[in-house]
């Protein structure tokens, strides 16, 4: 069992999930990795027993790209021969020891499957929570739109276009899990957001699942982070952008977006809003250096200002200190 012994007893293991990689490197099933990174990510979110990265911070710290985020990884590869699919998870701890699950199973013993793995990661971690049951599963074959965009999101800077996100709507859209409800609007707003002209009808839908979601899981973070976004995106008033990113922080500590609009929303010349930008460089460093631009390229204004802000918050110039 891989369990870290330093810091507090009770502390929750901090983990990064990266999508399974394809080893046949081929078009085909190519997006089966983010169906099982989703899988695990909102599962284990509902168990609350580890403090989960970002995805941002995931595709960011990928192997090959930028530094490793301390705590636990979880990489993996899958290929697909005939019927079967072979899987193997690895989880490594801080110090880089590695242990493996593999199996290899029909596409009607998929849920099953990874059930078994969840649970496997649980036991591994050290915790004594249970798999979600039920637990979230959407099967890929159904939803094969969606997974292939958080699939390229993961793996490129380019932003989907109005058409795939409409067809993910008309497909998708009566969806009713959060999981489901944040990666649709997620991908709705990056949409709007390279066309923003034909993007302002996008928005306001947006505006309207989110809040609706929000009646229904009004405690997920993630979905309180993209109402900030949406409102960054719309010009809306500082308070609202302000008050929506502080509320995702609470639910979601981990929350990259709801912890940047917070601090830029609060004000970069303020306290407040100073002590939000250090505390998110301190838990994720990769935002500023990022091959993969952070949101797939949205907000570079405001990075770019934090940037500097925080540049002078490290190395004060004597030029401009009061």
């Amino acid at each position: 069992m891989l369990v870290c012994t330093s810091g507090l007893a009770l502390a929750r293991p901090l983990v990064t999930l990266h999508l399974p990689q394809n080893q046949r490197n081929t078009e085909e099933f190519g997006s089966f990795g983010a169906m099982v990174e989703l899988y695990l990510r909102a599962n284990l979110s509902q168990t609350e027993a580890v403090e989960l990265t970002s995805f941002e911070q995931s595709r960011l710290s990928y192997p090959g790209r930028l530094p490793k985020i301390g705590g636990y990884r979880v990489e993996g590869v899958y290929q697909k021969v005939g019927r079967l699919i072979y899987l193997k998870l690895e989880l490594f701890d801080p110090k880089n020891q590695g242990t493996a699950l593999e199996r290899t199973f029909g596409s009607a013993q998929t849920a099953d499957t990874l059930a078994e793995m969840g649970s496997w990661l649980l036991g591994q971690l050290g915790t004594p929570a249970q798999w979600p049951k039920p637990a979230f599963f959407l099967e890929l074959d159904f939803g094969e739109p969606l997974y292939r965009l958080r699939q390229r999101r993961y793996e490129t800077n380019q932003l989907p276009s109005i058409e795939e996100v409409q067809g993910l709507l008309k497909e998708l859209g009566g969806q009713p899990q959060a999981a489901v409800i944040a990666e649709i609007n997620l991908e709705m707003l990056l949409a709007a957001l390279g066309e923003m002209d034909r993007g302002a009808s996008l928005l306001k839908r947006a505006d309207r699942m989110l809040r609706k979601s929000l009646e229904d899981y009004p405690n997920n973070g993630e979905l309180l982070a993209l109402l900030a976004f949406n409102y960054q995106l719309t010009g809306s008033f500082p308070t609202f952008v302000e008050k929506a990113a502080n509320e995702a922080y609470k639910k979601d500590p981990r929350s990259d977006l709801g912890l940047f609009l917070s601090a830029y929303a609060t004000g970069l010349s303020t306290g407040a809003g100073r002590e939000r930008l250090m505390k998110l460089a301190e838990q994720s460093p990769n935002l500023w250096e990022g091959r993969l631009k952070f949101m797939s390229g949205a907000l570079e204004k405001e990075l770019t200002e934090s940037r500097q802000t925080l540049t002078q918050i490290l190395n004060p110039d004597p030029m401009f200190l009061p």
